[in-house]
C-alpha cells in the first residue's frame, strides 16, 4: 500500500507541476501552440498511468481525494469504460461534470481543461492517451451526447446556474427556437447576464438588424458587447458609430478597455485618439488594450505611448507581442513635453530618469515593416486580412483569438474567441470548424495578459 501511495503521489506531484506550467503559459497573450500541446499530452498520460494501470483501483481511489489528478482520472476512466445497453457514458460524463462544478466551482480551470482534453481524446482516438502523439491536435466531431439543449438553456436561465462555462467547451448545435425565446426576452429587460451566454444568444445569423441595434443599445454591456461582435462580423454599418457612442457614454473604465479592445480590431484609424487618451488616464489597461490594436496603422500610436512614463512599460510589452522587435532602452529625454538636456543634469538626477524604449529604432522597424505586404502585423509577421488564418496556426492566446475575431464575414455564432484555456480553439484554429462559443476574456483579457 505504500508503494502505491507513492507511486500515486509522484503523478500527482508531475500532475500539479505541468498544470501550473501549463497556467502560466496560457496567460501569455501570444504563445506557442506546439508547447502547449505537448503539456496537455503529458497530463493525459499520467492520467491513463494511473485510470489504467494494474493496481488501477487502489490507485484510483488513492488520487481520488479531491486533488486535481482525481478528477481526471474518475472521468477518464468513465470514458473509457465499454458501453454497455441502456448506458450512455458521455451523457453520465456531461452530468456529472456539470454536477461536480456545481459543487465545487474552485475547480473550474481543471475541469475546463478536462472536457476539452477528455473529449477530445475520446471522440477522435478512442485510444490511451500514451499511445497517440496528437491527443490534442486533432479536430473533432463531437456529437450531442443525448444533451437537450432546450433543457440546458432552462437550467441556465432560471437557476441562474453557471454550467454553460462548462458546456460552452462542447460544439453544440443550440435548438434556435428556444435561443431566440431567451434572446427576446432578455432585450425587453433591464437585465444583465454573462458574457459567454449573451454570445450564445446572438450564435443565430438570423437576428435583423433591429434587434442587433437593440443590443447595441441595451442597458447591459455584455449583451451591447457580444451585439457589436456579431455586428461587426457582418459589417452592419451602424456597428461603427454606435460603438463610439457607446464608448463615449461609458463611465466604467473597466468596460471602456473592453469597448476600446474590440475597437482596435476594426482597424479604423479614429480610435487613435480615443485609445491615446484612455491609455494615459488607466494605464492598468494599456496592455490590454493595445494588443488589439495590431494594425500596421496603429504602430505611431504605440510608439507615442512608449514614451509617456506611465504607459511605457505596457506599451512597450505590447510591441513586443506585435512586432517581436526588442528596443535599446534609454533615458527618457523629453518628458512632459520638456526637452532635457541630459549632459547638463547633475548625475543623481539622470539616474533617476525613466528608461524608455528608443523611438528612434522603433521607427525604423515600423518603416520597415510599413514596406512588407500586409495590413496587419503580429509576433513580427505582416499578415493580409485573407492570410491570417492560416499563418498563426503556430500560436495561441488571446492575442491571436482577438485578431480572428472579426476576420471572416458570416461565422455562425461569435467563434474563434477566447480558449486558450480548452483544446477547443485549437480545433477551431486548426480545422477551420466554428463553434457557438463565447468567453468573458475574449474582448477583456484584463489579468491574462500579464
Amino acid at each position: 500500500m505504500f508503494e502505491t501511495v507513492s507511486k500515486v503521489a509522484i503523478h500527482q506531484q508531475q500532475f500539479k507541476l505541468l498544470l501550473k506550467r501549463r497556467a502560466k503559459l496560457v496567460k501569455q497573450p501570444i504563445f506557442d501552440a506546439k508547447l502547449q500541446h505537448k503539456i496537455e499530452h503529458k497530463l493525459l498520460v499520467h492520467a491513463y498511468t494511473i485510470a489504467f494501470s494494474d493496481e488501477a483501483s487502489q490507485l484510483a481511489n488513492v488520487a481520488s481525494q479531491g486533488s486535481e489528478l482525481g478528477i481526471f482520472v474518475h472521468f477518464y476512466k468513465l470514458l473509457s469504460a465499454e458501453k454497455t445497453s441502456g448506458t450512455d457514458n458521455e451523457l453520465t460524463f456531461v452530468n456529472e461534470l456539470i454536477a461536480l462544478y456545481e459543487s465545487d466551482p474552485e475547480q473550474f480551470e481543471v475541469m475546463v481543461l478536462l472536457f476539452g482534453l477528455l473529449i477530445s481524446h475520446f471522440t477522435n482516438a478512442k485510444g490511451h492517451a500514451a499511445q497517440s502523439n496528437n491527443v490534442c491536435d486533432q479536430p473533432s466531431n463531437i456529437k450531442q451526447w443525448g444533451i437537450d439543449t432546450a433543457e440546458q438553456l432552462k437550467a441556465i436561465q432560471y437557476s441562474q446556474s453557471e454550467r454553460y462555462n462548462l458546456l460552452q467547451q462542447i460544439s453544440l448545435k443550440w435548438d434556435e427556437s428556444a435561443l431566440k425565446g431567451y434572446r427576446q426576452k432578455l432585450l425587453n429587460q433591464p437585465v444583465k447576464v454573462a458574457l459567454p451566454l449573451a454570445g450564445l444568444l446572438t450564435s443565430q445569423q438570423q437576428i435583423p438588424p433591429t434587434e442587433l441595434i437593440k443590443h447595441y443599445e441595451h442597458v447591459s454591456h455584455e449583451i451591447a458587447l457580444a451585439g457589436f461582435i456579431l455586428g461587426f462580423q457582418r459589417k452592419d454599418k451602424t456597428a461603427p458609430m454606435a460603438l463610439f457612442n457607446r464608448f463615449s457614454n461609458t463611465e466604467d473604465p473597466h468596460q471602456k478597455a473592453q469597448l476600446l479592445s474590440l475597437a482596435g480590431l476594426t482597424h479604423d484609424p479614429k480610435w487613435v485618439e480615443p485609445c491615446l487618451l484612455f491609455c494615459q488616464a488607466h494605464p492598468e489597461f494599456t496592455l490590454d488594450v493595445l494588443i488589439s490594436f495590431h494594425a500596421k496603422v496603429f504602430l505611431p500610436l504605440i510608439i507615442q505611448l512608449m514614451q509617456i512614463p506611465n504607459t511605457a512599460q505596457a506599451s512597450y510589452q505590447a510591441w513586443l507581442y506585435i512586432t517581436d522587435r526588442p528596443l535599446t532602452m534609454e533615458a527618457a529625454i523629453r518628458i512632459a513635453g520638456e526637452k532635457t538636456n541630459t549632459l547638463r543634469m547633475p548625475q543623481e538626477q539622470q539616474d533617476n530618469m525613466p528608461l524608455l524604449p528608443n523611438k528612434h529604432q522603433a521607427e525604423l522597424y515600423r518603416q520597415q515593416f510599413m514596406e512588407q505586404q500586409g495590413e496587419l502585423l503580429i509576433k513580427g509577421h505582416s499578415l493580409g486580412y485573407h492570410s491570417i488564418q492560416d499563418e498563426l496556426k503556430s500560436f495561441r492566446g488571446i492575442a491571436i483569438q482577438r485578431a480572428l475575431l472579426l476576420n471572416h464575414e458570416g461565422l455562425a455564432g461569435l467563434a474563434k474567441t477566447h480558449f486558450s484555456n480548452t483544446v477547443v480553439f485549437s480545433q477551431v484554429l486548426t480545422a477551420n470548424q466554428y463553434t457557438h462559443v463565447f468567453h468573458d476574456t475574449t474582448i477583456n483579457g484584463v489579468g491574462n495578459a500579464s
